[in-house]
Order: structure tokens, then C-alpha cells, then sequence
């Protein structure tokens, strides 16, 4: 019940009309990524971590609310940590040895992995962190509705059709009226307006929240 009542209050944060209001953030991101890479020149490189910290950035610019102006490194440093922590969850299920955790714990693989989740958790804390003392001054990130998305209320290519366009809805769905106010909230603005009224969320569950949408 508690896995169905936080997606019915996550669920409309990330609507098609509200993914839409993103366009120019995604542009923008995607124009910087590119000037990034130019750096390289003509040689071979691997674009892995460019696109994650990018990955990373937009999803701070986004569902967190997070201005970019008000980024350090911390995106391209989360994503490395991300990607380190796979290594080693995958290590891990491969090399039997190290799944008892009291002999992992000892190996050195152990105390990167506490190190990469204060990395991990570091930045979770920090955007929820600031969220709360903007919600003390009244301060709320609204996603204003972009032209696209007056335009366009439904996405078909060639007679095929996505969602609830596709009259393809199930009891947790929600339609253009629930999220057709001109200001929505954010993702986590949402989720911290809920939490701190007590609704249907408490403040360990935003932390689980963010981490999963950060994480994967």
C-alpha cells in the first residue's frame, strides 16, 4: 500500500506535458555536453562520463529544482561515485568471496564503498537540505507549461500512440486534468511540501525517493 500511495502522489510529476516543459533545459544541457566534448578534438574518447555527469545535471535541473548556477562539481563527482559502486555490487556478485559482509568490510573494496556512498548520500542531503530552507521562505519550484505541451496533448508517430493517448491507463494513471494547472510542483518540491505536511510521505521516504530517482 505504501509502494501505491507514493506513486499516485510521484505519478504526476512526471507526466508527458510535464517531461515536455523540460524541452529547453534538455536543449541547453545537451548544447553544453557538447561544447565539453569538442575539447577533445579529433581523437577517440569515450563519451561514458560526459553523459552521465550530464545525466546527472539535468536530473538536479529538473526533478530536484536545483539551478545550475547554483552547482559545483558535485554532478560529475556523484556520477563517477555511481559508476564506482557498480563495479563493485558487480564485483561482488561475481567473486563469492566478498558477499559475507564482515569480509568485505576488510578488503579495500569495503572502504571505497563507504567512501563512494558518502558521496552518493552526500548530495541527497545537500538538495533536500537546501529544499527544506526554501520551503521555510516560501520559496516553491513551479514547472510553468510549456508551448509544446499546449500544443501537443497527446505524441503520434505514424498512427502509433504513447500512453494514455493510446487510451492505455491503468488505476494509478493520471490524465491531463489532474496536472493541467498552469504551475505544477516539482518532483521534489512535491515530495517536500507532502512531507513536511505529513502527507501520505515522511521525510525518510523523501530521502529513499530521491535516492532512487538519483541513483538509477
Amino acid at each position: 500500500q505504501k509502494w501505491r500511495a507514493h506513486r499516485k502522489l510521484i505519478a504526476p510529476t512526471f507526466h508527458l506535458n510535464v517531461l515536455k516543459s523540460f524541452i529547453d533545459l534538455f536543449n541547453a544541457n545537451s548544447r553544453c555536453v557538447v561544447e565539453k566534448m569538442k575539447k577533445e578534438g579529433e581523437k577517440e574518447f569515450d563519451i561514458h562520463d560526459y553523459m552521465s555527469e550530464t545525466t546527472v545535471e539535468i536530473l538536479l535541473e529538473t526533478a530536484m529544482g536545483v539551478s545550475k548556477s547554483t552547482q559545483d562539481r558535485s554532478g560529475f563527482e556523484y556520477a563517477m561515485a555511481v559508476m564506482k559502486m557498480c563495479d563493485i555490487l558487480h564485483l561482488r556478485h561475481t567473486k563469492v568471496w566478498l558477499r559475507p559482509d564482515w569480509l568485505f568490510n576488510l578488503t579495500k573494496y569495503g572502504k571505497d564503498q563507504i567512501q563512494l556512498l558518502d558521496i552518493i548520500h552526500g548530495l541527497t542531503k545537500k538538495i533536500i537540505q537546501r529544499k527544506k530552507e526554501d520551503y521555510k521562505a516560501g520559496k516553491r519550484n513551479f514547472i510553468t507549461e510549456s508551448k509544446e505541451s499546449k500544443d501537443a496533448k497527446a505524441t503520434s508517430v505514424e498512427g502509433l500512440s504513447f500512453g494514455q493517448s493510446s487510451g492505455l491507463k491503468d488505476d494509478l494513471d493520471v490524465d491531463d486534468n489532474d496536472v493541467g494547472e498552469k504551475k505544477r510542483l516539482a518532483f521534489l518540491d512535491l515530495l517536500m511540501e507532502a512531507g513536511q505536511q505529513g502527507v501520505a510521505i515522511n521525510e525518510q521516504e523523501v530521502r529513499e525517493q530521491v535516492d532512487t530517482i538519483m541513483f538509477e
